[in-house]
C-alpha cells in the first residue's frame, strides 16, 4: 500500500504542473541544501511558502546599473514621502555596488544580489526602470559578497522594497506579511555561499540595531558573536566607569560654567550615553557570548577570527586580497553603537526553511516522499490535490492525514489537521477527522488546539 501511495503522489506531482514551465529543461539541485534549485552559475532560487520566494543573482556588468538605478529610485521614492523606511539599507546597497563598479572593491570578490519576490523567478530579472515603484514583485533585497577563497561572507544594505512598503500599508493589505522575511532572506544567502564553498565558516556585517536584534532574536545560542576584543573592553569599562562614554567635546568645560554646572551636566550626558548605547544588556550579553573577532596586538586593522570554541581560524589584515572587502566603507563597524556581528554560517543557513518543488526530476521527488520522518512535502501536495478536487487522491489523503496527526513533530500534525479539513470540505473523511480533532483538543500545543477547533467548525 505505502509503494502505490508513493507512485500515485509521483504521478501526481508531474500530473499538477504546479511547477510547470518554472525552470528551465534540467535544473540542477544541490546535495547540502536541496530544495535550494542552481538555474545556472549565476542564479540560484527557492521557495518559502506560495508567494514567498527567494532568488540570488550575480553582479557583473550586465547587470549592476540596473539594479544601482532601481535602488536609486527606491531611495528616491523614500525621500518624496512615499513610505518611512530608513534609508540606512539602501545607501549602503548603493554604496557596495558603487564600490564594486568602482574597483574600490576589487573585481576579485563575488558580489551578488540576494531578494524576496511574491511570483517565482526564473531567470536574472529584468526591473522596470521606467518609472518609479514599477517593480511590485520584489519585495525585500540585500548585497552578498564573499571571494572564491575567504571563509567569511558578508551581507549589507537590506530593505524592504517602497512598493510593498505602500502594499502592506494599505487598508485593507494588497501583499502578504511575511513573519521575519529578513531572516529568510539572510538564512537563503548563507545557503547558497555554503553550497558554493562549504568551508565557508561566518557572515561578518555592521547591521543597523533592528536588524542586529532580530537576528539574535532568531538564530539558536551560541551562533551570534557581538563585537570584537575592543568593542568588548569598552563595553567592559563603560559599566565600571559609564563617564568613558563621554568624548572630548563633552568633557570641554562651558563657558562661565561652575563645577557643580558641569558635574551635572556630565552625569546627564551620561546617563543618556549609558541608556543610549544599551551598556547593561550588551555588558550582559559579553559575559555569556565572548567575541570571537581579535584585532591582534591592538591594531584595529588586523583580524584573528575564532572559530566558536575559540580555536584560530583565520588571521589577516587590509593587504589581504581575500579579504580586502571587509576594510572597505560599506563594511566597517560604527563603534558600540553599530559594531561588527559575526554569525555562525551554518546555523544561518538552516534558520529558514524552504519547501520542496514540485518540478524536481522524478528520482528526486521519490526521494522526498520517501523521506517522510518529516513529510511537509507531501501533505502540501495532497492538499493541493484536494483543493483541486482530484477525488482519486481522497482515500490515500484520509491515510496520510490519519499518520501525520500522530506524528511527533507538532508542525506535521498540524498539516495533518489542515489536510482533513480540506478533505471534510469536499465531503469526506468526516468521521476520521472528528476523531482526529478530538485528539489535537488534548495537545498543549496551543497552534496545534487551535487547527483542531478550526477543523471542528468545518465539521457537519
Amino acid at each position: 500500500m505505502k509503494s502505490n501511495i508513493f507512485i500515485s503522489l509521483i504521478m501526481l506531482s508531474l500530473n499538477l504542473g504546479i511547477f510547470a514551465g518554472y525552470f528551465p529543461e534540467n535544473p540542477t539541485t544541490t546535495e547540502l541544501f536541496p530544495d535550494v534549485i542552481k538555474i545556472s552559475d549565476d542564479l540560484y532560487v527557492g521557495k518559502v511558502r506560495e508567494n514567498f520566494y527567494l532568488a540570488m543573482e550575480r553582479i557583473d556588468a550586465s547587470n549592476i546599473d540596473m539594479w544601482k538605478n532601481y535602488a536609486q529610485k527606491q531611495e528616491t521614492a523614500v525621500r518624496r514621502g512615499y513610505s518611512n523606511l530608513s534609508l540606512d539599507g539602501i545607501g549602503h546597497f548603493i554604496l557596495v555596488l558603487d564600490q564594486f563598479r568602482e574597483g574600490i572593491i576589487k573585481p576579485s570578490n563575488e558580489l551578488w544580489v540576494a531578494y524576496a519576490s511574491n511570483k517565482p523567478v526564473t531567470k536574472k530579472t529584468d526591473l522596470n526602470l521606467d518609472a518609479p515603484l514599477k517593480n511590485p514583485s520584489i519585495e525585500m533585497f540585500v548585497t552578498v559578497i564573499s571571494s572564491p577563497e575567504a571563509l567569511l561572507t558578508s551581507h549589507m544594505g537590506i530593505s524592504r522594497t517602497v512598493e510593498n512598503f505602500i502594499a502592506l500599508e494599505k487598508e485593507p493589505p494588497t501583499a502578504i506579511k511575511h513573519p521575519y522575511q529578513s531572516v529568510d532572506l539572510h538564512s537563503f544567502a548563507a545557503k547558497v555561499m555554503k553550497i558554493r564553498d562549504p568551508r565557508k565558516k561566518y557572515m561578518l556585517t555592521a547591521p543597523a540595531i533592528a536588524m542586529r536584534n532580530i537576528l539574535i532574536k532568531r538564530m539558536p545560542p551560541n551562533s551570534v558573536f557581538v563585537g570584537d576584543d575592543l568593542y568588548q573592553k569598552r563595553i567592559e569599562a563603560a559599566e565600571n566607569d559609564p563617564m568613558t562614554l563621554l568624548g572630548e567635546r563633552e568633557l570641554r568645560v562651558k563657558a562661565n560654567e561652575t563645577p557643580t554646572e558641569r558635574e551635572e551636566r556630565l552625569q546627564s550626558v551620561t546617563q543618556k550615553d549609558y541608556k543610549r548605547n544599551d551598556i547593561k544588556e550588551k555588558f550582559s550579553w559579553l559575559k555569556t557570548n565572548p567575541p570571537r573577532i581579535i584585532r591582534t596586538n591592538g591594531k584595529e586593522k588586523t583580524f584573528l577570527i575564532q572559530n566558536p570554541d575559540r580555536t584560530p581560524l583565520v588571521t589577516f589584515d587590509q593587504s589581504s586580497p581575500i579579504y580586502q572587502f571587509i576594510f572597505t566603507e560599506p563594511y566597517r563597524d560604527k563603534g558600540i553603537l553599530l559594531p561588527y556581528i559575526l554569525i555562525d554560517l551554518d546555523m544561518l543557513a538552516k534558520a529558514g526553511g524552504l519547501v520542496p518543488l514540485t518540478s524536481y526530476p522524478l528520482e528526486k521527488i521519490l526521494h522526498l516522499l520517501e523521506n517522510v520522518e518529516t513529510p511537509l512535502n507531501t501533505l502540501d501536495l495532497l492538499g493541493n490535490a484536494i483543493k483541486m478536487g482530484l477525488e482519486e487522491y481522497y482515500f490515500e489523503a484520509i491515510l496520510i492525514a490519519q499518520q501525520a496527526v500522530k506524528n511527533q513533530d507538532p508542525d506535521v500534525r498540524i498539516k495533518g489537521l489542515d489536510l482533513f479539513g480540506k478533505l471534510v470540505e469536499k465531503g469526506c473523511g468526516h468521521q476520521e477527522a472528528s476523531d482526529a480533532a478530538l485528539q489535537a483538543m488534548n495537545s498543549t500545543n496551543n497552534d496545534e488546539k487551535a487547527a483542531a477547533k478550526l477543523l471542528m467548525k468545518k465539521l457537519p
